[in-house]
C-alpha cells in the first residue's frame, strides 16, 4: 500500500494545518454522537486513521481517558504528537498502515478494546486492499466496532452513479460510497445493531466549498466478543 503511504503523507507534510480538509470540520462532533450513545467515558478507544489527533484531543479534554489513534502518515502523527503534549491529554498515537496491523507490534497495544473507530476513513480504501481493511478489524477484535464513511446517498455518486471519485479538495485521495447492506455484508464477523441515517457535515458553510456529503454510520457488535 506503498502508493497511499505517499500520497497522504505528501497532503499531511505540504498542507497547512488549518487547511487540512477534514480539520476543518467540528473536532466535537464524533464524540458528541459517543456522548449520545452512553459510551462510557472508561472505554479503551481505538482510532483507524486518526490523522492529526483532533478527535482525540477533544475527547481527552472531556473525560476520555483510554484513547490510541493510528495514522498511514508520519507527518500527521507527530502532529497529533505535539499537540496532544501540548494540551496535556495522554493519548497515544502511532504511525502505521490500516491494512497491516495485523503484521505490527502495534497490534499487543491496541488488541480488544471496548471500541475500534474509523470515522471517515474507510473511504479511502480501494477494493483491493479491503480483505486486509477487515483482517485488520478482526486481529483487533474490538467489542464495538463504529464506522462512518460516505454513503451512496450522497449527490456525487447519486449523479454519476461511480464507485470512486477523488475527494474533494485533495488529490489522489479517493472517495468510495457505502449502503448498509454494503458494509453489513464486509464485516460478517459483527452484528450491525444500529443504524443510522445518512446527514450531513455540522457545519457546512466551513467544509470546502459549502459542499454537504451525505454519510452512513454504523454501530457493530462483535459476535464473538456479545455481553
Amino acid at each position: 500500500m506503498q502508493n497511499y503511504t505517499n500520497v497522504f503523507e505528501e497532503y499531511y507534510s505540504k498542507t497547512p494545518f488549518k487547511k487540512i480538509l477534514w480539520n476543518q470540520l467540528s473536532d466535537r462532533e464524533i464524540f458528541d454522537f459517543l456522548g449520545n450513545l452512553n459510551v462510557p467515558k472508561s472505554f479503551k478507544i481505538v482510532s483507524l486513521g486518526c490523522g492529526t489527533g483532533q478527535k482525540e484531543i477533544y475527547a481527552g479534554k472531556n473525560g476520555y481517558k483510554n484513547l490510541t489513534g493510528i495514522d498511514i502518515s508520519i507527518s500527521a502523527i507527530q502532529t497529533a504528537r505535539s499537540l496532544s503534549e501540548k494540551a496535556k491529554i495522554n493519548a497515544k498515537f502511532y504511525a502505521g498502515d490500516i491494512t497491516s496491523i495485523t503484521d505490527s507490534i502495534v497490534l499487543k497495544d491496541i488488541k480488544e478494546p471496548d471500541l475500534l473507530l474509523d470515522w471517515m476513513s474507510f473511504h479511502t480504501i480501494a477494493k483491493k486492499y479491503r480483505k486486509k481493511y477487515i483482517e485488520t478489524v478482526n486481529a483487533i477484535d474490538p467489542r464495538w466496532f463504529l464506522i462512518r464513511t460516505f454513503s451512496k446517498k450522497d449527490s456525487d455518486y447519486t449523479k454519476t452513479k461511480k464507485d470512486k471519485l477523488p475527494n474533494i479538495g485533495a488529490e489522489k485521495i479517493y472517495r468510495h460510497f457505502f449502503n448498509f447492506e454494503d458494509l453489513s455484508k464486509l464485516f460478517g464477523n459483527f452484528y450491525p445493531v444500529l443504524r443510522f441515517d445518512t446527514g450531513e457535515y455540522v457545519n457546512p458553510k466551513k467544509f470546502i466549498d459549502n459542499k454537504a456529503a451525505a454519510k452512513i454510520t454504523i454501530l457493530f457488535l462483535n459476535k464473538k466478543r456479545v455481553f
